[in-house]
């Protein structure tokens, strides 16, 4: 299996999956020496890494006829958007579906009761390749999903938001642990937004005590008010509680405030004023 991608560290030979790239994938098949007719079953996931154009995701698996003519079997797709492990208790495959950035689509094949092959691909910001020029629509869906940094521009020096090996929300230095300060702003309901964190996949939470990351099933938690423009946020509230994101100098951390509050100079009880760089 080759894709043509000169960077693809991928095995070619002695597997029977592969990244495609740029939406094709070639294969080699070396013929048996038994007679008769044969085929292979191919499938892939497709859709859009970036969901730039379209959110819509298609499962197609064909049974490719190699030599002769086979007897033309009855093939069921089976999928799951929420990590799960698909099975034939999942929902069944009959025509394209929509899928949200940070989504991990994963199938399963099935021909009768035989199981065939599973399938898996992710839909996010850091994967794939897009180098065409964007129509409007597409640079201000960009605008709104690109994997950014949050950065406080209240703090000196300026701080982005992260989470560390410690497993805590922290303030990072904006040029070290890339992997841990990137995120993707995804609207939400009423003009909310959900901030997902790009290496672990879990969105920032706030559940009335304290600050975490968390999945999606969070419901309202995870929901938070954008106050100004994307260049320079005069807040981030929390929409369920009303409560602002603020940062404590002294303590190198991160609080939740309820009211307004003077700034001083250790921004030890300040509001946070931040802003996006989508620079990686």
């Amino acid at each position: 299996l080759d894709n043509g991608n000169p960077i693809d560290v991928e095995p070619h030979c002695g597997s029977n999956n592969h990244n495609a790239f740029m939406g094709l994938l070639k294969a080699y098949l070396r013929p048996s020496q038994e007679a008769g007719p044969g085929d292979i079953i191919a499938g892939a996931i497709l859709g859009e890494k970036w969901l730039l154009t379209t959110d819509l995701v298609s499962i197609d698996v064909q049974q490719l006829q190699l030599r002769g003519e086979t007897l033309p079997l009855d093939i069921a797709v089976y999928y799951t958007l929420d990590g799960t492990i698909p099975s034939k208790q999942s929902a069944l495959y009959t025509q394209p579906f929509a899928v949200t950035i940070g989504t991990t689509v994963r199938a399963v094949v099935y021909s009768n009761n035989a199981k065939l092959f599973d399938m898996e691909e992710c839909f996010a910001m850091t994967e794939g390749l897009h180098w065409q020029l964007l129509s409007t629509q597409s640079e201000e869906k960009l605008s709104l999903t690109a994997t950014p940094k949050i950065i406080c521009t209240a703090c000196n020096p300026q701080r982005c938001l992260g989470y560390d090996a410690t497993n805590r929300l922290v303030l990072l230095d904006t040029a070290k642990e890339k992997e841990n300060n990137l995120w993707i702003m995804e609207e939400a309901t009423d003009g909310a937004y959900r901030l997902l964190h790009i290496a672990t996949q879990r969105y920032l939470s706030y559940d009335g005590s304290m600050l975490s990351l968390a999945e999606q099933a969070a419901g309202d938690n995870i929901e938070w008010n954008i106050h100004g423009d994307r260049e320079h946020f005069d807040y981030i509230q929390h929409k369920n509680s009303a409560r602002k994101l603020g940062v404590s100098q002294m303590r190198d951390g991160l609080f939740m405030y309820d009211k307004d509050v003077q700034e001083d100079t250790n921004f030890e009880s300040n509001p946070a004023y931040w802003t996006f760089s989508d620079s990686i």
